[in-house]
């Protein structure tokens, strides 16, 4: 497992986990990105959409890594 992960607060109440430490450290939260992208980086992609505010977050690093 990434050490990223370990990051994540899984001792939430409900059927979400708390992924905002992860958000919080800046080099954790640009390995996830680069990880991310990685499985991406030979496709043509020219819109990139997110749900949530999370998704909104994660989506903009990822689209910014892309150029798109």
């Amino acid at each position: 497992m990434k050490d990223y992960l370990s990051k994540i607060d899984r001792n939430t109440t409900g059927n979400r986990f708390d992924i905002t430490p992860l958000f919080a450290d800046h080099s954790d939260f640009n390995a996830l990105v680069d990880d991310l992208v990685a499985l991406i980086k030979d496709t043509k992609i020219d819109f990139v959409a997110c749900i949530d505010a999370l998704g909104f977050i994660l989506g903009a690093a990822i689209a910014h890594c892309l150029g798109t």
